[in-house]
């Protein structure tokens, strides 16, 4: 058949590849970073919301402890917003990986049609040599059945078959002489110039 058009994109396909295969591990990672964000940021919030001042002690102590609940307080509300700015992170590499994921896709299509175009070319090209061969032989055939002898009748292949000896045609030369010319006779009898003999009185003629 020929050697193959290669896929003269296939270097292409490999970089995409590639390329896909590095987005889907970043949005796994950013993935997981979000997830940890927001099971910390969780967990500070319950924390803060658990906590209650005591009800007896000192002003000191009592404000200290208001103090260190409004830094627990902020420490989780940052914690949110690293959890939040995670997850929207997580959401772009994710969007970049599909992008990535599109762009290989693609070209596996575009690598897909291009063998379906080599098959199609290749089944034709088939399909023309057995066209070729059959047409051939039928050529052959046809030269054939002109050069064939055409066969002998059934009496010229029992004469071949049993062929008379010489002996005997020599003896039979002067019969066949006589039958010939009795039968030249028996044609000639009756000519244009010769007419048949008239009938008198209406019978037949003797």
């Amino acid at each position: 058949m020929g050697k193959r058009a290669a896929f003269r994109l296939e270097p292409v396909l490999g970089l995409r590849r590639s390329q896909e295969q590095t987005a889907a591990l970043a949005a796994a990672e950013a993935a997981q970073r979000a997830a940890e964000a927001d099971r910390l940021a969780t967990e500070r919030e319950t924390a803060v919301a658990s906590a209650r001042p005591p009800r007896s002690a000192e002003p000191g102590a009592f404000l200290a402890t208001l103090t260190l609940q409004r830094l627990a307080a902020q420490d989780a509300a940052a914690q949110r917003a690293l959890a939040t700015a995670s997850a929207e992170q997580a959401d772009l590499v994710r969007a970049q990986w599909t992008a990535a994921a599109q762009r290989t896709k693609a070209l596996e299509r575009l690598k897909e049609r291009h063998a379906a175009a080599i098959r199609s070319a290749d089944q034709a090209a088939e399909e023309r040599a057995v066209d070729d061969v059959a047409t051939g032989r039928a050529s052959r055939t046809r030269a054939e059945e002109v050069l064939l002898p055409v066969p002998a009748s059934p009496a010229e292949a029992a004469a071949a078959a049993h062929p008379v000896p010489e002996e005997e045609l020599t003896a039979f030369a002067p019969i066949r002489k006589r039958c010939w010319i009795s039968a030249m006779r028996d044609c000639t009898a009756v000519t244009p110039s010769t007419a048949p003999p008239r009938c008198a009185a209406g019978r037949p003629g003797r």
